[in-house]
């Protein structure tokens, strides 16, 4: 199951689908959300989560990869199904939000891992016992 950090305010940076999206629907392909607004800024590539507009918990949530924005509001979607996640049929109005997962910690471990190697007087992981 996949573990996602979740709050219901404004921490999750998100919007809410504006068309359709089938469980066939083999990435890439180009998902429209109602605002692009709250994606605008956010580096690429980077991790969404979708949920029912009525989610209370995290077992009916897909994740997906975004490594594009080639319109105001498209984001191109790479990878679906990520993190242990199932690709689901998706309805107008759900939940579309950057939200913490398993995949985005592995990927700044592994930053600070890096940053830990090319600079190892700076001691990156102080702030935590990652051992």
């Amino acid at each position: 199951m996949v573990t996602l950090h979740h709050t219901d305010n404004a921490e999750n940076k998100g919007s809410t689908l504006a068309v359709a999206i089938l469980a066939a629907t083999a990435a890439p392909f180009t998902l429209t959300v109602a605002s692009g607004t709250p994606f605008a800024n956010t580096t690429l590539p980077f991790i969404l989560a979708l949920a029912p507009s009525g989610e209370t918990d995290s077992s009916s949530v897909e994740v997906m990869e975004v490594t594009a924005r080639p319109g105001a509001n498209t984001l191109t979607i790479a990878q679906r199904a990520l993190n242990g996640t199932t690709a689901q049929n998706w309805s107008v109005g759900d939940k579309v939000e950057i939200r913490m997962t398993g995949y985005n910690h592995e990927e700044l471990v592994d930053e600070l891992e890096t940053l830990q190697i090319a600079h190892p007087a700076s001691n990156v992981f102080a702030w935590n016992n990652y051992g």
